[in-house]
């Protein structure tokens, strides 16, 4: 019952921080470059999928089943982001874009009808989606690293959003690959996945704060 309660508050904190980044970058929208609203766009797209999660958490004890949509869709949705930000500028880009998003999809639809079922949290997919973003996350700072801007890193907004993903999704590689090997009841692994869900949390602070930083300083150029 403790662990129940536990996770649902951890559910609503969640949805709460979600919601209100979101709230800031529908408000922003105006101010936003094109995969700035799309970040926006996921972020509705995760906030429902949450909501969705906890209503099924409540309902029927077993909320897996939004993860195995989720999870290929937010792969899709965040790689569309990274793509327009910088990676277009990158010449192999394009087709790497497209060919690991058929693959993350592919596999999340092999996955659930042939290794996990629907009520088995969907650690595989995770897994290979956290490799690929952890990925374009590196690629990223590479673009950063050959096209310095005047603004300080800092306030820039492709930086925190980069960092953001990087951190959490090579977290999440090493955390789900080695739950594989452990024993669910132990404190470590408890351990493991506090840090993941603190990871969690910190990224989309991350995303709220490169959302705001954008949005800024088109208004100063506007101005």
């Amino acid at each position: 019952m403790d662990r129940m309660m536990n996770l649902m508050i951890r559910s609503i904190i969640h949805l709460v921080i979600i919601g209100t980044i979101f709230i800031l970058g529908y408000c922003k929208f105006a101010n936003l470059r094109r995969p700035y609203r799309f970040l926006t766009g996921l972020l509705l797209v995760t906030f429902l999928s949450e909501l969705l999660a906890l209503l099924l958490k409540i309902t029927t004890k077993n909320a897996a089943i939004v993860y195995h949509f989720f999870v290929p869709i937010e792969y899709c949705m965040l790689s569309i982001v990274l793509y327009h930000l910088a990676l277009k500028n990158l010449k192999w880009s394009q087709v790497f874009i497209v060919l690991s998003v058929i693959a993350v999809c592919i596999f999340s639809i092999t996955n659930i009808l042939f290794l996990q079922s629907q009520k088995e949290f969907p650690i595989y997919p995770i897994i290979v989606s956290s490799v690929l973003c952890s990925f374009q996350g590196l690629s990223m700072y590479a673009y950063m690293i050959r096209n310095t801007e005047n603004t300080p890193l800092h306030l820039q907004g492709i930086f925190w959003l980069t960092t953001g993903c990087f951190i959490f999704y090579s977290i999440a590689f090493f955390i789900f690959s080695s739950s594989e090997f452990m024993d669910a009841t132990t404190n470590l692994f408890q351990l493991l996945f506090d840090i993941l869900w603190s990871m969690n949390i910190i990224m989309y602070l991350f995303y709220g704060l490169s959302i705001y930083l954008e949005a800024k300083a088109n208004n100063s150029v506007a101005k």
